[in-house]
Order: structure tokens, then sequence, then C-alpha cells
């Protein structure tokens, strides 16, 4: 039986749910998982640790009974016997109504005997192993009839991330399919069912949502779709899904251009469409309730060694432009970074203040979703030509000519060779951020590389070798100065999407750009056109471009050996083995206390640290989470790519984590941020501040 309605919407914004005469903008009607008093009761008095936790509970009772429960309760509530009885006779655990598929599921991935490390290639197929943990069906009959979940029904079966996110999510599905198509058994047709999964949801909603909860239906992410649809016509060949994708892809690009384009006025009078983050939100974020209500709500703000600092009421209006903003900044994927979206990040370096009452998220117009949205005209193109409509296809490869242009005047910086993020507030590149010793320097993200990789970049800075190996050379001293990869970006403001924290999509993008330059620019005596050979006349030559090429592919080797090494090294130090290869387990695991220690094989995280390569990151709003979907991808996709070339990971000196959090905290170079626990609720919030946790 078909779940989901496969009507398009007309209005992209109709997941929406606005009562302008109680001034409520959410993300859905629900007065338990969206919006409301039951929802901020529930969730100031704490009762979880994680706020993601209550919103994941579905009912187990009809909503009238349940709200009339909560309405007898005795307020303000606290966490205490009262709440915890409420929640246990109205409530089922967090994401019941999703579970493992019941059916076996194989892998085939015929590439790993290419691999030329045995070690690599056990550990590779290792990881393989965990997908079948991660693989989700939506159980139609595990609610009773009347009940309410904040989940949405899914179709087919897709792959979670790992942890706290039980979902399926967006942009986290394009590096869990570059692994899920490599893998091969199973894995090919549930690649295609998560296709189909997000096909649905775009002709239900007219966009893919953040994740597939209601409370994410006011936000999107990094617009990866297309992207998802080429990755898998790549790998299998099975171009008959453009009969379904075509459609609903132009369908996802008319909501981008609706709510997320901004027109870009440069001096001299020159205006250019381009696309932000934004986020029509005036409540906060259900599944992130608690901290960003203190964001907005605290007045004082107390440090890790308790020093308190005093800070000002924020006015309604203020609050809800706050609330928008945190909510664009989880749209973007990035929630949080000081170096990218904060306008002041040295706040957040500091630990002075509340960092996020400074996010710009929508003042800024990224690199990173200028690139997708580039390739993604581009990519339509293709496909349009593929299936033989010219007319369409010129159409979007005009668009994606407009948008290459509009990203060179606005975005790249010719002086400094490479790209910034442009700032709407003070009309400029953000090309530089304060350190954290109060100079100013040059601003170094792996976001830069997106153009690279989408292709983004015109023939004159394509074609130019001096211009390449200028642009990448921040890559090779980064590489120089952290043993773990490439950080997020270089400054450390304890804000999780910042240094020191390795995220392995980003790794994946510097690697994918520097291929697709190397290959672009070693190509162009052969294959470029006539117009792009006049536009380099002028620049080095053949063996200057070869030479580039080289140093680029060498590069991304380099990468791809740092991001697999620390992947491996933090694997083995958290219990991973090779039995196969008699390879045993760190002494330390066997004779541990705690028994979940002992039974330790191994753990793929969500994020890693630059400054050690057995470290795991930290920051943010939660904990690290293990799993993990676009870990496991980017390793297997990396194995792949460079089958021949990867070698055994040198690990060095490393010991077993026999304490859980010890390797974090042995390695990273800032804290991490919490809220401070308490029972809280309205009338006691203005006196908790938050506190750094990790050291």
């Amino acid at each position: 039986m078909l779940i989901l309605s496969l009507a398009l919407l007309t209005n992209p914004t109709a997941a929406l749910y606005i009562n302008s005469s109680a001034n409520v903008i959410a993300p859905c009607d629900s007065r338990i998982f969206c919006y409301g008093e039951l929802l901020r009761d529930v969730q100031l008095a704490r009762p979880f640790t994680d706020s993601k936790t209550f919103v994941d509970m579905p009912t187990t009772k009809p909503f009238d009974q349940v709200f009339a429960a909560y309405q007898n309760l005795t307020k303000p509530l606290r966490n205490d016997s009262q709440l915890q009885s409420f929640l246990s006779n109205n409530f089922g655990q967090a994401g019941t109504e999703i579970g493992e598929p019941n059916t076996t599921l194989s892998i085939n991935p015929t590439y790993l005997g290419n691999v030329s490390s045995n070690v690599v290639a056990d550990f590779v197929r290792q990881v393989m192993g965990i997908w079948p943990t991660l693989t989700r069906q939506y159980k139609s009959t595990g609610l009773c009839e009347g009940c309410t979940s904040s989940s949405i029904p899914l179709n087919h079966t897709f792959v979670v991330a790992g942890g706290r996110f039980r979902e399926a999510y967006y942009w986290d599905s394009f590096w869990i399919m570059e692994g899920l198509l490599r893998t091969k058994g199973s894995y090919t047709s549930i690649s295609k069912d998560i296709l189909l999964n997000f096909f649905d949801l775009v002709r239900l909603y007219g966009f893919v949502p953040n994740g597939s909860r209601k409370y994410y239906l006011n936000r999107s992410q990094p617009p990866l779709l297309t992207q998802m649809v080429r990755i898998y016509i790549e790998q299998t060949n099975d171009t008959s899904i453009l009969t379904d994708a075509l459609p609903v892809l132009e369908a996802e690009q008319r909501f981008f251009s609706t709510n997320n384009s901004i027109l870009v006025n440069i001096t001299g009078g020159y205006s250019y469409n381009l696309s932000r983050y934004y986020v029509n939100n005036n409540q906060p974020r259900p599944e992130s309730f608690v901290e960003d209500y203190a964001e907005a709500n605290n007045v004082t703000y107390i440090t890790t060694n308790g020093t308190a600092y005093q800070q000002t009421n924020l006015s309604s209006a203020q609050q809800a432009s706050l609330y928008s903003q945190l909510a664009a900044g989880a749209e973007s994927g990035w929630d949080y970074s000081g170096g990218r979206w904060l306008r002041e990040p040295l706040l957040a370096a500091n630990g002075r203040d509340f960092p996020l009452r400074t996010l710009n998220v929508e003042g800024t117009v990224p690199v990173d979703l200028n690139s997708i949205q580039y390739y993604n005209e581009a990519t339509l193109a293709e496909f349009y030509d593929s299936v033989g409509n010219a007319t369409a296809a010129a159409a979007w490869r005009l668009r994606a000519q407009n948008r290459k242009f509009a990203m060179e005047i606005v975005l790249y910086n010719a002086t400094l060779g490479s790209f910034f993020d442009y700032n709407l507030t003070s009309r400029a590149q953000n090309t530089h951020i304060p350190s954290n010793n109060g100079s100013r320097i040059q601003f170094f993200s792996p976001a830069q590389f997106f153009p690279y990789w989408a292709g983004a970049v015109s023939d004159a800075l394509l074609f130019n070798a001096t211009a390449l190996s200028r642009a990448f050379a921040p890559v090779q001293s980064q590489l120089s100065s952290f043993p773990g990869g490439l950080a997020a970006t270089d400054l450390t403001t304890g804000q999780q999407w910042d240094a020191p924290n390795v995220w392995p999509p980003l790794q994946d993008i510097v690697v994918q750009a520097a291929l697709r330059a190397a290959d672009s620019i070693s190509s162009l005596d052969s294959s470029s056109t006539a117009t792009s050979k006049a536009a380099v006349r002028a620049l080095p030559g053949p063996q200057a471009r070869n030479e580039t090429a080289t140093q680029l592919r060498s590069l991304g080797l380099q990468v791809a050996q740092r991001y697999v090494d620390s992947a491996y090294c933090t694997w083995r130090s958290t219990g991973g083995s090779h039995p196969t290869l008699n390879i045993s387990r760190l002494p330390g695991f066997d004779n541990a206390t705690d028994a979940s220690v002992r039974a330790a094989n191994g753990t793929m995280f969500e994020k890693y640290s630059n400054l050690a390569i057995d470290a795991v990151g930290s920051g943010g709003e939660y904990t690290v989470v293990p799993g993990f979907g676009w870990s496991n991808g980017v390793l297997i996709a990396f194995s792949d790519l460079f089958a021949g070339n990867l070698t055994t990971p040198n690990c060095g000196d490393i010991r077993a984590n026999t304490e859980g959090s010890s390797v974090t905290k042995r390695h990273l170079g800032h804290s991490e941020y919490y809220l401070a626990p308490r029972s809280a609720f309205p009338g006691s919030i203005k006196a908790m501040g938050r506190r750094m946790q990790g050291h």
C-alpha cells in the first residue's frame, strides 16, 4: 500500500504551520512534536539529556487523551515522578515506529580484490558489515489507532546514519549511497529505494526535508538529490530511473529557486542571482528545543570555571530572528560553524557569551550551496541530453553558465586565489577570520573546494596550472600541520563544524575536487573547445599542466589516505581487530571492568579530530555519534577509488580506549559546549547558563 501521496504540490511551503494570530511559524501543526505548551513544558523540564529523544517518541494513546493528561499535570513541570509517569503512560520508546527489515541482506563488493593492502581490504569489509545494523523500514503497524508520531512514513527501505539519528537524512544519504553502491548485493536495490523515498517526499512536500520527521518540514538540507541520481546511474547504468527522476528533480529546483534565491547587488550596479540558506521559522527547533530556548532566553552565561557574564535580554523580534537563523544553520548541514556563520566568531572561541546569537547564516551566500546548485543545473542538462530533450538541456545549461559566471564575480577572490562565502551584511567576501591571538588570518575550509568538485570554475582558472597549485596549496599545508586530516575550518570555537573536527564528507569533496581539476587540466590540449584554448593561450604550457595534474592526484591520494588512517586507527583503538589476518585487539579490552568495553569490536564515528590519528571529534549540541553512515560510505568510496594505492595505516603507539570517551579527552584542543544539567522550566531558565565539558 502506498503511504505517500504521489501528486506534486504546487505550494512548496505547504508543510509549514502558520498561525498569525498566535504569532507561530512552525514546521508542522502537531501540538506535541512541532510547537505549543506541551512541547515547551516537557522539553524544558529536561526528562532526557538529548532534546531529540522526546520528539522521537510516538504516543501510545490518541492525541486528545495525551493532551488531557498533560493539562492535568501540576505546573511548572519538573523532571520528577509525575513527569516520568506521564511519559511512560502516554508515549512509547523513541523510534519504535521504525525497525530493521525482516530479510537477509547480502553484500558483494567485487572491487575489494583490487585493494593492495589486505589490512585495509579486511577493515572495509568489516565496515560493510555494519550496513545491516543501519538498514531500516517504516513499520506501518507500529502505532495504535488514533496515535501520533513525528515520523514521516517512507514506502521503501532506507539506511540511517546511526545513534540518535534514527530516521533517513537527506544529505547524509549521498555519501551513504557512495558506499552502498560499491557494497552491492542487496544494497544496489536499497540505493534505489533511498531515491524512491526521496522522490515520494518531493512529490508530497515539494522538497526533501532535512530528515524523515515532521519537525523537519520547514527546512531541507544541501540539495544533493540530483547528484544521488547521477552516482546511481554511474554505478548501475540504470538510466530508466530518469523517467521518474526528472519531474521530481525539477520540482526540487523550483523549491530552492522560490525559497533560497537571493539577488546579490555588487558595487557598480550589477546584480547576480545566487542561493543562500533560509528557513521561515520563529520557534525553537523541536529536536533541539532546550538548546535553542536557552540561547534565546538566558541572561547569564556561566563558563566552565563558574564565572558568570550578564547578557542583555532579546526582544521577541530578536528571538524570532534567532530561531530562524538556527533553523537555517541546520538546513546548511553545518550546524554550527563559528568560522562560517557567526558575525562574532571570537565569542565562540573565547567561551564568554552565547555565540549563536550572532548567527548570520541567512546573510551569507555560501560557496558550497551554490556549487551544488551549479552541479545540479549542469547535471540536469546532461540528463535531458541523454533522453533527447535538447530544449530542456539548453535551458538548464544556460542556468548553470549564469551561475558559474555569478560565482566567479561574487565568490572568487583573484588576489587571494580562492573562493569565499559572501557576506550580505558587510557586502564583502569573508576572506579573513580572527585568530585566537587577536590577529586576522586568511580563512581556510574544505567548503572552498566545492566549486572544483562541481566543475563550477571558469576555463581561465581551471586550466591555469599556477592558479590551481595556489588554490590547493592550503590543503597541503593543513596536512603538514595536523596528523588527523582536514578540519571544517581553521578556527577553534567549540562548534562542531570548526577545528579540530574532521568531517568525512568534506574529505571526499576535497579528494574529488583535486581529481576533477587534475583530469581537466591534463585533458586541455585534446578535449577543450576553441574558446577554452583561446582563454588559456598565454597560460603555462603542457609540461606545467601535466606536473600540476600529477601533484593534484597525489594530493587527492594523501587526503584519502589520511582519512583511512584516522578511521582505521580510531577503529583499532575502540576494539577493532582482524581475526582472519591473525591481528588481535589492542591490549586492555579483555580485562576491562566494563562489559561493553570487553565486547568492543571497533567503532566508526560521525567525525574525527585533526589533532591525532586516533581521535574522534567533539563540540556542538550532542556527543559524538557512532555508526556511522557517511563515514562508512566515504571509507568505502576511497578504498575503491584508490584501491591499488592505499597503504596499511601506521597507527604508531596507539592504546586501547577502555574508558569510553578517553580518546576524545586525550586529544581534543577545545571543550564541548553543553547545557548545564538541571530541571528547567519557564521562570528558572534565566538562571541557567552553558558550561563546557570535555577536559
